[in-house]
């Protein structure tokens, strides 16, 4: 966990723009190169900074369909680039959740990064 979680004093709610992925290299579903991930990614990140957010939660939305529980190593290690770039390039608390519920992934990914807070959705 960084020092700037909860991003707003006393419990305050707090807004968490989703950055949604496009689809990562070996998706089943229109796969593009990792530099064009990426180059959507910052952009997107940048965008939501702009808009007022107080943290951004990354997330593999285009790599459909998800394997149950964990995510192969692929996209742990994707995601983990992913989310470097995006905390190198905004000054927001960044979030981590590879889908399909892959919270240990995420635990790895965001504690690598830096990052502030994982999705659990299961």
């Amino acid at each position: 966990m960084t020092a700037n979680w909860p991003p707003r004093a006393g419990g305050a709610k707090c807004i968490i723009g989703m950055l949604h992925l496009r689809p990562l290299p070996g998706a089943p579903i229109g796969a593009v190169p990792l530099d064009a991930v990426i180059e959507q990614a910052l952009a997107d990140a940048r965008a939501l900074e702009q808009g007022g957010v107080d943290a951004i939660l990354v997330q593999n939305r285009g790599d459909r369909a998800f394997p149950q529980g964990h995510a192969p190593p692929d996209v742990v290690a994707a995601m983990g680039i992913l989310a470097h770039e995006v905390a190198r390039a905004v000054a927001l608390p960044i979030g981590v959740h590879i889908l399909r519920n892959d919270t240990i992934g995420s635990l790895a990914v965001a504690a690598a990064v830096g990052g502030a807070f994982v999705r659990a959705a299961v």
